[in-house]
């Protein structure tokens, strides 16, 4: 996982807005980093949770630094296909099926959303969570937890008489808001 954390940071700094390019460029046979991610016989198959787990990271790291899981090799093989080959974890299974539908960095945002305890108690996440995408997605998933409970205590001081919270003044227009409201917001 070093190594993939060193390389996409040498990326992110080389290519900057086209790592994405950089992160699919795929070698002859068709093979992108993320299929080699994800292909059998890097220990999954055997059942060593530490390496699904630190396999799960790599993928989490590629897809945040924009892999595409829709990309198939010359065999027609996309890196979804390449991992049920294998013996498939379902947070990966799930992960992969996700990216292909909605893009990697979207599945992996949905994931520290959904599921955060998934990814970021695996071997290796301290890892590739210090790389810049991973970092922004993290930080972007964050953000609706941070809102909800900012929501839940001014809605409990506006019930209980109370003023806002100190220094949340700019805040108390959040506890107005009905429980529709804010998963609305939530959503956009």
């Amino acid at each position: 996982l070093g190594c993939v954390r060193l390389l996409l940071d040498v990326m992110a700094a080389d290519f900057g807005d086209g790592l994405a390019a950089a992160v699919n460029h795929a070698d002859e046979g068709g093979n992108t980093a993320l299929l080699c991610a994800v292909a059998p016989g890097l220990g999954d198959d055997d059942g060593d949770t530490a390496i699904q787990q630190a396999q799960l990271c790599a993928v989490v790291a590629l897809l945040a630094h924009g892999a595409d899981a829709t990309k198939a090799n010359i065999v027609g093989a996309t890196p979804l296909l390449a991992y049920k080959q294998a013996t498939a974890t379902p947070a990966m299974v799930a992960l992969l099926e996700r990216a292909e539908r909605v893009g990697g960095p979207e599945a992996v945002r949905e994931l520290l959303v959904a599921d955060a305890r998934a990814v970021t108690g695996a071997a290796g996440w301290r890892v590739v969570a210090q790389t810049r995408a991973v970092a922004a997605l993290v930080a972007a998933a964050a953000a609706p937890r941070v809102l909800i409970g900012h929501w839940g205590d001014a809605r409990r001081r506006r019930r209980e008489d109370q003023p806002p919270a100190a220094g949340n003044a700019s805040l108390e227009l959040l506890g107005k808001l009905p429980r529709e409201a804010l998963a609305e917001l939530l959503r956009m």
